[in-house]
């Protein structure tokens, strides 16, 4: 059955899941993203996908938020497949690359007394993001949130943390002033955020917005549970994730773009949080029967349920 296939962590759970995101990537029309030519931007947007959930899946191992089941590596590509393209931008996909990758270091953080070099590395990374991305600039007081769960935040650490925005301004500029016609780095401006709360955008997703709440609601009551018999660096790692997941959609609700920006780190850190929920499940044919209803329900609601 498909649920077993990922049970385990093993090869053709990644060859499996890849392979579904190539449907996904293939599938669509033309994708947003200032590239040469159609087959580019798939190619590119193939190869983000792939390094997104592979990043997901590291810092699921890392934390051990999973033990050995690899259930997000199933339900990743499938809510990918199912997203609606116009939300699909490629500039998007490697600014949420580069924000996880920020997110995982944070969240590594410990009592140590190494954790200088953690932060410069986190915001180097998510300021690098910044630049395909301009307005994902909004997420930065989540990263600061993060740190001060990690009883990290001080003075000194937000000075350290803006250190790389100074670096990679400085780098803009010189390629802006070496490539100045190459649109290799979108233009930077927050004007296309725009307030705006929506009930007919909130249900034009309908039946794949509903899948991705209850699952997330789900998810946070099992690690709630969990959080009680885990320890302190579980704890503050799962109330991070909680936080950037509900972020993510907060502003996805409340910033209507041309492409609802938020949603591809909404499903990352939605997967992550899943995957303890399924392979928690004692019974195997509920486990197995909720994977098919998602799946079902989300290929009805992409190719014609009737809504």
């Amino acid at each position: 059955m498909i649920s077993s296939l990922f049970k385990k962590s093993g090869v053709f759970s990644y060859l499996f899941s890849i392979a579904i995101l190539i449907l996904a990537v293939y599938s669509k029309g033309e994708i947003e993203g200032s590239f040469i030519s159609v087959d580019f931007k798939k190619n590119v947007t193939f190869v983000v996908l792939c390094l997104c959930m592979l990043a997901v899946d590291w810092t699921v191992k890392q934390h051990y938020w999973a033990t050995t089941a690899n259930y997000h590596l199933l339900l990743f590509p499938v809510f990918i497949l199912a997203l609606p393209l116009e939300l699909w931008d490629n500039w998007v996909l490697f600014f949420f690359f580069f924000l996880w990758i920020a997110f995982g270091y944070l969240i590594a953080i410990d009592q140590s007394g190494r954790n200088i070099a953690k932060v410069f590395n986190a915001f180097f990374f998510y300021f690098t993001g910044c630049l395909f991305f301009s307005q994902g600039i909004i997420f930065l007081p989540i990263l600061w949130f993060v740190l001060m769960l990690k009883g990290g935040l001080n003075l000194r650490v937000i000075v350290i943390s803006l250190l790389p925005l100074l670096a990679l301004f400085l780098l803009e500029i010189m390629i802006i002033y070496i490539f100045p016609q190459s649109g290799l780095i979108p233009e930077i401006s927050l004007s296309s955020l725009v307030f705006s709360f929506s009930w007919e955008s909130l249900l034009r997703l309908n039946l794949w917005w509903g899948i991705l709440l209850v699952l997330l609601l789900f998810s946070v009551i099992k690690h709630y549970i969990d959080m009680g018999t885990k320890s302190a660096s579980y704890g503050s790692g799962m109330i991070a994730l909680f936080a950037l997941a509900f972020t993510a959609l907060l502003f996805t609700v409340l910033f209507q773009t041309q492409n609802s920006f938020s949603w591809v780190i909404f499903i990352m850190a939605l997967m992550a949080l899943s995957t303890r929920f399924f392979e928690d499940m004692k019974r195997a044919w509920l486990r197995e029967l909720l994977f098919f209803g998602i799946i079902g329900l989300l290929l009805l609601s992409k190719y014609g349920f009737p809504f």
